[in-house]
């Protein structure tokens, strides 16, 4: 099992200010930590890339993708970091259960939302 972290922002400037790439990595690392999931091996991380674009379609999603297997687990900070279309969620979640991969979303704090696995 490979602990994967997924961080995004739509500009430059969001991530200088509001929840920035390290802040929303940080929330990542403690959420695994926390939740006794280990230690996050890899963090896929987008700098100026719309929630718009499908997360296939985006350079760091298409990679996270690519790297999944079975067992592996993802983390994101909050659902709109990952995710801004009902239906990319939808397909994308689908694909990770058929796959047996878990999807966690921290949503700030200590609260969880698993939508896959």
């Amino acid at each position: 099992m490979t602990i994967y972290g997924y961080a995004r922002v739509s500009t430059g400037r969001q991530a200088e200010s509001g929840l920035s790439l390290e802040e929303q990595q940080r929330q990542i690392a403690a959420y695994s930590e926390a939740h006794r999931l280990g230690g996050v091996e890899s963090f896929f991380v987008e700098k100026g890339v719309s929630g718009s674009l499908e997360l296939s379609k985006r350079l760091e999603g298409a990679r996270l993708l690519s790297e999944l297997k079975p067992g592996d687990v993802i983390i994101c900070s909050k659902l709109d970091r990952m995710f801004r279309s009902a239906r990319d969620a939808l397909n994308t979640v689908k694909e990770l259960e058929t796959k047996r991969i878990s999807l966690h979303f921290v949503n700030g704090g200590d609260k969880m939302c698993q939508m896959a696995g």
